[in-house]
């Protein structure tokens, strides 16, 4: 067989392998939402959304952009002061009103809010409970977007939830993240707290940030995290991770006697995807920086 009759049978046969090869089988370009990073995969393993090459260019170039905004140079915003700690929180009223942990900005000389969604600010404490282990923060501008808790949330132990928040896997994030957790029940206070008792990964950074249901409602305010490593030696085998947050109602209560009325949402009919409620909570979530 000739040179050129081997690759014409070497082309169709190429051709007849891409015309048979299922479409979800394809390389396509994937946007982890999670993430917010492109990835190589096949359509079918893609979690995220199939985007085109300019897309992906444009998501890597504010992705970039924004890494790069938020890091710092030592000392800033506050010349003498250096980071002392970091968690999460997330905006409750268009004036500029963020709720966090108490623990949080305890003894903290100086804060400032990175939102997602915009510009760094210096952030005044307005209002702070020891007890509930809860804090009002404000920033000098508005914030359009705002968290809607979800207070009649008919949850069920199994149902599914997504957190959303700075946690520090070693290093400090940059950008938020959404992990998935399961709820478990409503259990008795730690320390006078009321929680809601999750199964998921929390770590230290996502304190004070928002626990979603499938709606994208706010149910809870992440306040602590199972220590894994004395549950392991207790029980003698590995232990699940488990978090605790703060019941909406108790959060909503707290806000109501500042004279504060957050936003409310139902219900949703049809659930929304992780990615779907991390989009959402982008708008609105923010990292937390103490200063001393």
């Amino acid at each position: 067989m000739a040179w050129n009759d081997r690759a014409l049978t070497a082309g169709f046969f190429i051709a007849i392998v891409l015309a048979v090869m299922p479409a979800n089988a394809q390389v396509v370009l994937c946007h982890d939402t999670g993430r917010d990073i492109v990835i190589r995969s096949t359509q079918l393993e893609c979690k995220g959304v199939v985007v085109s090459d300019a897309e992906a260019e444009e998501i890597r170039r504010r992705r970039a952009e924004r890494i790069r905004g938020a890091i710092k140079p030592p000392g800033s915003p506050f010349p003498n002061m250096k980071l002392a700690g970091m968690g999460t929180g997330f905006f409750v009223h268009p004036s500029g009103l963020l709720l966090t942990n108490h623990h949080v900005v305890a003894d903290c000389m100086g804060l400032s809010v990175d939102p997602a969604s915009g510009d760094d600010a210096i952030a005044t404490l307005e209002a702070s409970d020891s007890r509930l282990d809860l804090a009002a923060l404000r920033i000098p501008r508005a914030n359009v977007a705002v968290a809607r808790f979800g207070v009649e949330s008919p949850l069920r132990a199994g149902d599914p939830l997504v957190v959303v928040g700075y946690p520090n896997r070693g290093v400090s994030r940059v950008q938020p993240l959404a992990t998935s957790g399961e709820f478990g029940a409503y259990g008795t206070p730690i320390g006078g707290i009321p929680r809601i008792a999750m199964q998921g990964e929390v770590r230290r950074g996502n304190s004070g940030g928002p626990v979603f249901d499938s709606a994208g409602l706010v149910i809870g305010v992440v306040f602590a995290k199972r220590n894994t490593v004395e549950a392991s030696r207790a029980i003698g085998a590995p232990a699940e991770d488990f978090g605790f947050a703060i019941p909406a109602r108790d959060a909503v209560a707290w806000l109501k006697g500042l004279g504060h009325e957050p936003a409310f949402g139902f219900p949703a009919a049809t659930p929304l995807t992780r990615e779907r409620v991390f989009a959402l909570a982008k708008g609105f979530v923010a990292r937390i920086n103490c200063w001393r």
